[in-house]
């Protein structure tokens, strides 16, 4: 459903009365928000207001998990970053995830809605559209089908960032509905940096084929936080531990694009742009 439907949001809840809410419905991608930042504004801040008034009415006996983002953090002078570091995006989407955390913190503290906040750092995973590792494992294999050296186009190499295999995310998010405290933030990530340049390498070294890197202007980002990286003590308080490698999540999504680019007409996979800027 569109969340920017009020009347349909409240009628879905009303419908279901569920026991507990994943909030992961937005607008994702920070190169999108840089081109149209009124629709981002639009589905994750008053996307997130249609929800949580249609929750008043219907409290979830469970809770909600907000997802927030590592992107409301923005420029950070220290890693890695805790919760209570102050929200300072530089992107317009950072900026909606940022709101939609204050948003869910009044709901939860004047509302008496049990709305834990998630801050996702980079979550990533085999078949994921529109993240670094991800354009670079399409883009590798779409050369092995061709079977010979293409370029391989990218954006921001030397941004850092604390990539989670988004089958651990899972299991966190599942974590913080059942253990999490209401009102409560919450980083989610690995704890670990990993510049965009080791994820392309590692891709790189697993290819069937030379590659040519080539830098994309258009997947520069007109601002990009050089390192976003979590301080997960709070997760790991919950019991928390991370159980995928990012070598084999590395590894799963670039057989998932071989197997993926194989079943396709070469037409209309040759039609795919990389969208991504480094993935947040």
């Amino acid at each position: 459903m569109d969340l920017g439907d009020s009347d349909r949001v409240r009628s879905v809840v009303e419908r279901v009365r569920p026991e507990g809410v994943f909030h992961l419905g937005a607008q994702s991608m920070p190169s999108r928000s840089w081109a149209d930042p009124v629709a981002t504004y639009r589905t994750n801040i008053f996307g997130t207001i249609h929800l949580y008034e249609a929750l008043r009415a219907y409290p979830p006996s469970g809770g909600v998990v907000f997802a927030s983002s590592c992107s409301a953090y923005g420029e950070q002078s220290g890693t890695p970053i805790s919760e209570d570091a102050p929200l300072r995006p530089v992107n317009p989407y950072g900026v909606s995830k940022a709101a939609g955390d204050m948003i869910s913190h009044q709901y939860s503290r004047d509302f008496g809605l049990r709305i834990v906040r998630a801050r996702l750092f980079s979550t990533t995973g085999p078949g994921k559209q529109g993240d670094a590792p991800n354009d670079f494992a399409r883009q590798l294999a779409s050369a092995e089908r061709e079977g010979r050296e293409l370029p391989l186009r990218v954006g921001n190499l030397r941004a850092e960032r604390d990539f989670s295999d988004v089958r651990d995310v899972v299991r966190a998010l599942r974590l913080l509905l059942d253990r999490g405290e209401a009102d409560q933030a919450v980083n989610v990530g690995s704890g670990h940096s990993r510049a965009i340049r080791t994820v392309l390498e590692t891709l790189v070294r697993a290819a069937r084929v030379p590659v040519r890197i080539e830098t994309d202007p258009d997947l520069l980002r007109p601002a990009d936080e050089r390192s976003l990286v979590a301080d997960v003590r709070r997760l790991r308080s919950l019991g928390f531990a991370p159980e995928i490698p990012l070598e084999v999540t590395l590894t799963d999504a670039l057989e998932f694009w071989r197997h993926r680019i194989a079943e396709a007409p070469p037409a209309a996979e040759r039609t795919v742009r990389p969208e991504s800027r480094v993935g947040s």
